[in-house]
């Protein structure tokens, strides 16, 4: 779907149901991804189509939320913060939330 069909649709579903219960849906979108990927890295449970599943859930929610909230801010921070990314990589730092016991995707 095209970005700005994309943009109707959430204009629409915001007019008719209301903000309050958009940014609810987008809540429980990211609390059922957190579930996916608890159960895939934390219990040994190998799901990607679950995972891949609440992943395309978020990244709708997150749009429609960019929209809502400001997408020109959003996307401004979201510059500000691969910049500070891409300068930690070329830095070389490493990364001191890494877990050493971290499961890799399979």
């Amino acid at each position: 779907m095209e970005k700005e069909d994309r943009i109707n649709l959430y204009k629409s579903a915001e007019d008719k149901c209301g903000k309050t219960s958009q940014v609810a849906i987008a809540i429980e979108k990211m609390a059922e991804l957190t579930v996916a990927l608890t159960q895939q890295f934390f219990r040994g449970r190998h799901a990607n189509a679950a995972v891949i599943e609440e992943i395309a859930d978020v990244l709708i929610v997150c749009e429609q939320l960019a929209l809502m909230y400001g997408e020109r801010e959003v996307q401004a921070v979201i510059d500000k913060k691969l910049e500070r990314l891409k300068q930690r990589i070329n830095t070389g730092k490493p990364n001191p939330e890494k877990k050493k016991d971290f499961r890799e995707i399979e």
